[in-house]
């Protein structure tokens, strides 16, 4: 499991201007038989006390947000149809908007929506991030976890059906040759320096696009385009 170092600040007081939220994740289960619910991802201190918990119950997803008109423990839960939960890799969303109307998605599909009532105001803001345990260590969960992503808005149908075509993995950069890569280090590494001892003759407004050798006579600095550095 992965427990943040402190509370998640950041994402409580965003969600508490907002009054939306969106909990994304791919994920792979070990099987279909955890219960507690078993926490995927949760805001919380302990089994009682949280902002949002996405979690396993057997075959369903399970979310318990926290609302002015929910407990602290963001019961009554909402949560997926039977058998919606399967052990292989699945794309599971659960989005929440100012108006109270929550929805759950699995592979890009709505699975369930009702009306939460209530606001997020009310989010307690020392609440720690969570995955796959409570911060307490009593509710793990036993599978993967691929990706997961917390908005403060709800994604439309038309986005989360995007993000689940999109995949759980981004595409590997693109290898750059090493004159590209030596270009790069000249501009965020060399240049600066030069500007700061250098002014006049390292001008970026003077200085040529193109330039394999850089001398500065005034105070004797050289490199090469691979960075290296001669005084």
């Amino acid at each position: 499991s992965i427990l943040s170092p402190g509370p998640a600040a950041k994402i409580v007081n965003a969600v508490k201007r907002s009054g939306e939220i969106t909990i994304e994740a791919w994920l792979t289960p070990a099987n279909h038989s955890q219960t507690g619910p078993a926490r995927i991802v949760s805001l919380s201190s302990d089994v009682s006390r949280r902002n949002i918990t996405l979690g396993q119950d057997t075959d369903r997803f399970d979310v318990r947000l926290r609302t002015t008109k929910t407990d602290i423990n963001g019961l009554p839960s909402m949560a997926s149809p039977r058998k919606s939960l399967q052990a292989r890799l699945t794309h599971v969303v659960f989005s929440r908007n100012s108006k109270g109307l929550a929805r759950m998605y699995v592979d890009g599909e709505g699975v369930v929506s009702q009306q939460v009532a209530g606001g997020l105001g009310n989010w307690d803001g020392k609440h720690p991030l969570s995955l796959a345990n409570e911060g307490t260590g009593e509710r793990p969960w036993l599978g993967e976890l691929h990706l997961v992503a917390i908005f403060d808005r709800a994604l439309s149908h038309k986005e989360v059906q995007q993000n689940f075509v999109a995949g759980n993995k981004t595409s590997p950069p693109k290898p750059r040759s090493m004159a590209s890569v030596s270009a790069v280090m000249f501009d965020h590494q060399v240049a600066p320096l030069f500007a700061k001892h250098c002014l006049e003759c390292h001008d970026s407004a003077i200085r040529p696009v193109v330039e394999n050798r850089c001398t500065c006579r005034r105070r004797k600095w050289k490199c090469d385009r691979a960075g290296q550095f001669i005084r």
